[in-house]
């Protein structure tokens, strides 16, 4: 099976553009390159074949599997290599949450849990997330837990939910503190409002 590019055979494709005999002369001069284009002529087909998702699925579904392929590991998503509880894993797995209600492929849903399993503990807390830190971004991907609660049943992810209802009210009111004392003296309490320090709230 060869790898299709723009509806065609990767080696057509190639072809019809005369790649390949250029290819073939200038490897003859350089060993190296030829070791390198071997390798590629060997690991593109393969990686093709890997990645291909069903080309008759609706558009909302490929595009899922396609993210799933990529990031084997929901915690992958946005290029992460590290384990993070952030706004982008929260708007692409409630999308895919989204994906599993439309069409009823449990993969979807499962892909969704697997992250909420790795970053939030039995206690209710969760991985990377800091209070103290009072970024509102952060707290994108507790709305999902209201879905998957739902179905699950698992307290630990009601925990996770009031925890994050707590950190959504305790950020309101920060920003509130924030208009109040702009209008009250004309500055800005904080340079970076995603990062504030607690104390220098204006009571």
């Amino acid at each position: 099976m060869h790898t299709v590019f723009q509806g065609k055979c990767y080696f057509c494709f190639l072809n019809e553009i005369g790649l390949i005999l250029k290819i073939n002369v200038f490897m003859k001069k350089n060993s190296i390159c030829k070791i390198i284009v071997s390798g590629l002529f060997v690991a593109a087909p393969l990686m093709g074949m890997a990645q291909q998702v069903c080309g008759n699925k609706p558009w909302s579904v490929r595009m899922a599997e396609s993210e799933m392929v990529r990031c084997p590991e929901s915690w992958q998503l946005d290029f992460q290599t590290r384990l993070k509880w952030d706004y982008c894993h929260g708007l692409e797995l409630q999308a895919m949450l989204d994906v599993y209600d439309a069409y009823g492929d449990k993969k979807f849903f499962d892909y969704a849990v697997a992250y909420a399993d790795t970053m939030i503990h039995q206690d209710g807390s969760i991985e990377t997330y800091k209070l103290e830190e009072y970024n509102i971004d952060r707290l994108n991907s507790g709305k999902m837990l209201f879905r998957i609660y739902e179905q699950t049943k698992d307290e630990k992810y009601k925990k996770a939910l009031d925890f994050s209802i707590q950190c959504f009210f305790v950020v309101k009111l920060l920003i509130v503190q924030e208009i109040y004392c702009k209008h009250k003296t004309g500055l800005l309490m904080y340079k970076d409002t995603n990062k504030v320090d607690a104390s220098n709230i204006c009571l």
